[in-house]
């Protein structure tokens, strides 16, 4: 297979679905192109647009903890890679040595990897200011007053050559592919189970990566029962089989009328439920992201590390 750009996101899952806007522009541009990201999203696959097919890496030989077995490892990994896959350019998002390894040994020559790679020495090295940018944004980020999409539109402009102005548009919404038949069937049928429906559906993630980024239950609760009882809308339960004791907690503190889909639907599943939803409270969390991917309103909650500025969702 040959390409004109190889994109490399071995970040989180959110972070992977904010490439979707560099994807579109490199497709819109002419380009032929598709994504690396780590094993654990090949799920993903159908969901990202312009990335077919998903090319996956086994996640521990990515590990930031590498051992020097474990380089060994990834090189040849790479070059078997590289033995079906040809690109002119990668597209490196992940500042990680690993990633910077990988990228290097993907390319046909260090000048070829925009964003991170490593020089002819093996040092690493930040092709223009944007990834430069875009490293201290993640090193503080407190200190990113773009998002996080918008700079990986950027380290990849490069490749856009005139068009960058005309492509480079400002953030919309319907980005992601649409989720097929199967994962729409399933969503109607988790609803099927709610109570008398007035106005319809919201959802709500209960859920974060970190405990302090995540907006207490009883909050949640409280939001819940007023807008069932002030508007009829009915609150959805989202999030991953882990974060079952949070949906418990939910169930307990609530005396309201709610749907628990926590657990229950993988990813393309989790869509088509936001797709029935009219708005979606969440925390700073992948959900949030694949509802913007989606166009979906949202109100999103931001506490501790997190900055809506540059990890919000990609929306007007």
């Amino acid at each position: 297979m040959r390409l004109d750009a190889l994109v490399i996101n071995l970040n989180r899952f959110g972070d992977l679905l904010l490439s979707q806007p560099l994807l579109h522009d490199l497709h819109k541009a002419g380009r032929s192109t598709t994504l690396l990201c780590l094993e654990k999203y090949a799920d993903t696959e159908g969901l990202l647009q312009f990335a077919s097919p998903l090319l996956t890496v086994p996640d521990h030989l990515v590990s930031p903890e590498q051992a020097d077995a474990t380089r060994h490892e990834l090189q040849a990994w790479a070059e078997n890679l590289r033995a079906t896959v040809q690109a002119d350019h990668i597209i490196n998002l992940t500042p990680s040595m690993p990633a910077r390894l990988l990228a290097t040994a993907l390319a046909p020559a260090p000048e070829a990897v925009l964003g991170f790679g490593l020089d002819h020495k093996g040092r690493p090295r930040v092709d223009g200011l944007w990834p430069a940018f875009l490293h201290a944004a993640e090193l503080r980020q407190s200190n990113a007053p773009f998002n996080l999409a918008d700079m990986f539109r950027m380290t990849g402009a490069p490749l856009l050559g005139g068009l960058s102005g005309r492509l480079l548009s400002q953030p919309g919404s319907g980005l992601l592919s649409e989720l097929g038949t199967e994962a729409r069937e399933t969503a109607r049928r988790l609803l099927a189970h709610a109570p008398v429906i007035r106005h319809g559906f919201i959802g709500m993630q209960l859920g974060a990566s970190e405990k302090r980024r995540q907006w207490p239950v009883s909050h949640f609760v409280e939001l819940g029962k007023r807008i069932w009882q002030e508007e009829g809308i009915c609150p959805v339960l989202l999030g991953e089989a882990s974060e079952r004791p949070l949906a418990d907690e939910y169930a307990r503190l609530t005396s309201t009328p709610f749907v628990d889909v926590v657990g229950q639907t993988n990813i393309f599943e989790l869509g088509a439920v936001l797709r029935e939803m009219v708005m979606l409270v969440t925390n700073n969390t992948g959900t949030m992201h694949l509802a913007a991917g989606l166009g979906l309103p949202l109100l999103s909650i931001f506490l501790a590390t997190a900055q809506p500025c540059d990890t919000g969702p990609y929306l007007p």
